[in-house]
């Protein structure tokens, strides 16, 4: 009995020692993940090249890069050139220029677009017609 367990044993051994062991290849290089803010830049600098500002929502999701040109020297107000970014999924989920603009975030949801209306009347509800919101959950626009 002894002899047929030292048997087995020693065959065991054996077997273990020529199976074939898995080696990961040093060929494989692993690429660093790239955060969101590198994601952003990295579409900035495709679509603008220069000049342009990148700003998160409050939770870090969504990324808006903006850049303020003026199409005339004389012009008072720039105009606003502006994508709403998703880095995880790298969709752009909202892209527009619109003259005499300014944009910033509302909510962690929503980026507000205010638009400067270019003469003064008595209705000063033209700004606020063109003026709007837009939802990045439902991807709706929403006068103001």
């Amino acid at each position: 009995m002894k002899g047929l367990i030292l048997f087995f044993s020693l065959l065991l051994v054996a077997l273990l020692a020529c199976s074939k062991k898995v080696k990961p290849t040093t060929s494989e290089v692993l690429q660093p993940e790239i955060t969101p803010t590198e994601k952003a830049e990295k579409v900035a600098q495709e679509l603008f090249k220069s000049n342009y500002s990148v700003d998160f929502n409050s939770s870090k999701t969504v990324a808006c890069i903006t850049k303020s040109f003026k199409k005339r020297p004389n012009d008072i107000f720039p105009t606003l050139s502006f994508i709403l970014y998703h880095p995880a999924t790298e969709a752009i989920l909202f892209k527009e220029t619109i003259g005499k603009a300014k944009g910033r975030w509302k909510n962690d949801d929503e980026f507000l677009v205010t638009v400067t209306p270019g003469q003064m009347s008595r209705n000063s509800d033209v700004a606020k017609k063109q003026s709007y919101l837009f939802n990045i959950k439902t991807k709706t626009k929403r006068r103001m």
